[in-house]
């Protein structure tokens, strides 16, 4: 990366602290991205109007504002760099027909907990436009 160069944002949306420590860990481990974190979609939703997020995990079972609500909100938004972002379903309920409900309420991917890294890292690179610092 140049020096005038940004690194690229991603967001962390998850009601649970230990799990935003978890993938916050991991992304700082192998990817040079600034990394935001939310505790839940309200929170999730102020840092995407106020940061240009490249990329978003999501949690989708969070009380108040579900990961479905949150992708019908974000979706439906009038500005289409918002509205576009990439987001990526991160959920412990790995039942089948989960991926398929997730991707159909707008996700544009699904990784279930306990999380691949080596998937993971594939979804961000893949999604973030990203590679791999090392």
């Amino acid at each position: 990366m140049t020096p005038s160069e940004k690194p690229k944002k991603i967001l962390i949306i998850d009601d649970h602290r230990m799990n935003l420590f978890v993938l916050e860990t991991v992304i700082k481990e192998h990817f040079d991205l600034e990394v935001f974190s939310a505790e839940s979609g309200q929170e999730g939703l102020d840092i995407v109007e106020r940061e240009e997020i490249s990329l978003i995990l999501l949690d989708m079972m969070m009380p108040f504002m579900s990961g479905y609500d949150f992708l019908k909100i974000i979706k439906a938004h009038p500005n289409s760099t918002i509205a576009d972002l990439p987001v990526v379903s991160v959920t412990a309920n790995v039942m089948d027909g989960e991926r398929e409900s997730c991707l159909a309420a707008g996700a544009s991917d699904y990784v279930g907990k306990p999380i691949d890294v080596d998937y993971l890292n594939e979804l961000i690179t893949k999604y973030s436009g990203h590679d791999k610092t090392g």
